[in-house]
């Protein structure tokens, strides 16, 4: 009896899975191109490395318009203007076919490292995921004119923004223009050994925003709140962004303005990106706070039915322990985007930086030429 109860039960669920509204999509980008950089004074990561110093290269290009990826995504009709889905995305190197983690081209990561999440969405609920992803501020934020593309390696812009593990993320719907974000990750542990001693570490990430739209006005304000604690060492790092983007139909402008300040020893600035060993431009290993203030201006200029000129200006000023200007950098670029078909496009851009630190004696300079093609699938 309870085996012809459970058949049943199964064969009723399958019929249920048959008749629900599905789909799944396979889809993709491939990026790629040639390109030329080269930097003086610099590390080939773009950290600091002393006057004299040069590095320079001519190879295959990848991560202009877009970083090459492949995914899965899908949605299944729960009723009610509700629906269960998934996306499954990784990224991989187009010079060397090796899968890439979700943040660096050049170092291998794991299949889905761009996006792993499974949630909710409805028309008048929102979206609701978990999962690896993108944090709201990161997804949503205006004011850049480049999209995150073209030598967004050399932007001082979202040094805490990203990627991030155990995601949990909400966006509104939309409401009269205006649309709400929220997300969340963090990595608590509290590990007792034998003896009793107590090993307790604390992670959170914390990112809220507000956009709002309307007659070719977009506007953002958003927060990032980063808190670490293992226990022996401590940090909280901040960012506060705005943007603005309007579309003048004849060309279409961008604005933005970011507050950034970490307080980490051992974190470093690449030209704004946080990663870990020191602070840019000197030997300041031992700075326990630093500051930065992030200016960025743009102009997008369609040129043809199929043509836009990029073109954008960042100005970043920064100080550690209490240095006033002790960094000051500086980054042009442009570019321009071709449309060939509906899923092809052709491209070039440039780019040059500079920076200054006090008591250096010398300015570090890099730049970048690159022309290549992408193709959506």
């Amino acid at each position: 009896m309870k085996k012809t109860l459970i058949a049943a039960a199964v064969v009723a669920g399958l019929a249920g899975v048959a008749q629900a509204e599905s789909s799944v999509t396979l889809y993709g980008i491939v990026d790629g191109g040639l390109a030329y950089t080269y930097s003086k004074g610099l590390k080939a990561d773009n950290s600091y490395a002393g006057k004299g110093a040069k590095v320079k290269s001519f190879a295959v290009s990848q991560d202009g318009a877009a970083a090459s990826r492949f995914g899965l995504k899908g949605q299944e009709d729960l009723g009610n203007g509700l629906n269960a889905i998934f996306q499954l995305e990784g990224g991989f190197n187009l010079a060397t076919g090796a899968s890439a983690s979700g943040e660096d081209l050049t170092k291998n990561g794991p299949l889905f490292a761009r996006k792993a999440i499974i949630g909710l969405s409805g028309e008048g609920f929102g979206t609701l995921t978990a999962g690896r992803q993108n944090d709201v501020v990161d997804e949503l934020a205006k004011g850049d004119v480049f999209g995150g593309n073209f030598g967004d390696d050399y932007s001082a812009f979202g040094a805490l923004q990203g990627r991030s593990n155990s995601v949990v993320r909400y966006i509104s719907p939309d409401l009269a223009g205006l649309k709400l974000g929220l997300s969340w990750s963090g990595d608590h542990k509290k590990v007792t050994d034998a003896a009793g001693d107590v090993d307790k570490t604390k992670a959170d990430k914390l990112a809220a925003i507000a956009t709002f739209d309307v007659d070719g006005l977009g506007l953002s304000a958003g927060y990032i709140y980063q808190r670490t604690n293992d226990g022996s060492d401590r940090a909280v790092n901040k960012q506060y962004s705005l943007g603005l983007e309007y579309d003048f139909e004849v060309l279409k402008v961008f604005a933005r303005f970011e507050r950034q300040k970490v307080e980490k020893a051992d974190l470093k600035v690449v030209l704004g990106k946080v990663v870990s060993g020191g602070f840019l431009f000197g030997d300041v290993l031992g700075a326990s706070e630093f500051k930065s203030y992030n200016y960025a201006l743009g102009v997008a200029l369609p040129v043809s039915e199929s043509g836009t000129v990029l073109a954008g200006w960042q100005y970043t000023t920064g100080k550690y322990n209490g240095n006033d200007d002790a960094v000051r950098y500086n980054l042009f670029r442009v570019g321009y985007a071709e449309s060939l078909s509906k899923r092809t496009t052709a491209y070039v851009y440039g780019g040059y930086g500079y920076a200054k630190q006090n008591g250096l004696g010398h300015t570090p300079k890099l730049g970048t030429v690159s022309i290549g093609l992408n193709h959506k699938f």
